[in-house]
């Protein structure tokens, strides 16, 4: 979702302003009558979007992927050249997030109307906000250090969004749609996350896209793209329901690895990828993970599970947690994916094709081509 506020993933642009090659619109109405469903793409402006986003309980989480159902149709529709656009919820009450508020004075919306009593808003303005954002109001005048109801410490819910742009054409044309817009505005409703999202990116989008919405709006983290991954790598076969979304954190080797110092910590986990998983993945990265301290999280998407060796390769760096997403996947293949896991010595990943929304593969990735390519 190309976007906005709050950050992140599921972020849908403004009207789109952009200048650059592939991407000049001067009015939303033009944006809208542009050619819809192109199979080709500019060269050299490929990028990653990832997102770590917290929201405040189970039904916030869900009513994000229902939004985000209805914006990764519309993107499926009418842009193939984002070939992957897939959300999930990644944890629960783990405390993966920073700062997951356990005291009153911790919640941001009740840190946030403090802030607007103190600044003169009234009272019944500031009750009526955090009713709307589902916060007990009787909470604002708790004392700052008293516990939150477990409901509000417990329930606490991580999703991670990943989306890859082969352009800057499909970046700005696939948040345009009038259903999109339906589907991001529930997206964006303010009861749907508890802090500002992380959003990681990778790849060498268009100077104006970085300067007027990842660095402004997203607040990227930058990533580089360690030695043997790749960004995008057309599937060598049609796309099947199977197609796999693999996420691991691994230790990071000796010595490195804190989220403030780990790219050499991800080059030396990139290398360490078999080159039978490399081969075979549309997308690969490995990056510092942002809320992880000494801590490698690499992504791969696959058309399908890799050879049994290569998924050897994988357990051989020892994952902490993981899990492999199909969301496509039918009952026996998804039993068949658990065992070819857990002989491989991936066991701990959780195989599921539930809790998500949008695609790992776009259906017509494989027909995608490259233009010629920017300079």
């Amino acid at each position: 979702m190309a976007s906005a506020a709050p950050s992140g993933a599921g972020n849908a642009a403004p009207a789109p302003e952009a200048t650059g090659t592939g991407s000049s619109f001067r009015s939303l109405k033009e944006a809208r009558a542009a050619t819809k469903g192109e199979l080709g793409y500019e060269g050299g402006e490929a990028f990653l979007l990832h997102v770590f986003w917290q929201a405040p309980s189970v039904k916030a989480a869900h009513d994000l992927l229902a939004g985000l159902r209805q914006c990764a149709s519309a993107t499926s529709r009418d842009t193939p050249c984002v070939p992957t656009y897939f959300f999930r919820i990644s944890s629960m009450g783990d405390g993966l997030f920073p700062g997951t508020p356990r005291t009153v004075g911790e919640h941001p919306h009740l840190r946030d109307a403090r802030k607007k009593r103190a600044m003169g808003v009234p009272l019944p303005a500031v009750q009526a906000h955090l009713a709307r954002l589902g916060v007990d109001v009787a909470l604002l005048d708790a004392d700052e250090s008293a516990e939150l109801p477990a409901s509000m410490r417990a329930e606490s819910v991580v999703l991670e969004f990943t989306e890859v742009y082969l352009d800057a054409r499909s970046f700005m044309l696939h948040a345009v749609s009038p259903d999109y817009l339906e589907g991001y505005a529930a997206v964006m409703n303010p009861a749907n996350f508890a802090n500002p999202p992380k959003t990681v990116r990778a790849g060498t989008p268009p100077a104006h896209i970085i300067d007027k919405i990842l660095e402004p709006m997203l607040r990227e983290q930058v990533v580089p793209l360690a030695g043997g991954c790749s960004l995008w790598r057309t599937p060598g076969a049609a796309v099947s329901g199977a197609a796999v979304f693999l996420s691991l954190d691994v230790p990071a080797p000796a010595g490195d690895g804190a989220a403030t110092a780990g790219d050499g910590a991800a080059a030396a986990v990139a290398a360490a990828i078999p080159d039978s998983v490399k081969a075979c993945a549309s997308t690969l990265l490995a990056f510092a993970h942002p809320l992880q301290e000494h801590t490698v999280r690499v992504m791969c998407v696959l058309p399908a599970l890799p050879p049994p060796a290569g998924l050897a390769g994988l357990a051989a760096l020892r994952p902490l947690r993981g899990a492999a997403h199909m969301p496509g996947a039918d009952g026996a293949q998804l039993d068949a994916a658990r065992t070819e896991l857990a002989e491989a010595g991936l066991g701990l990943l959780a195989v599921n094709a539930t809790d998500s929304a949008g695609y790992v593969l776009h259906p017509r990735a494989a027909e995608l081509e490259c233009k010629v390519a920017v300079d």
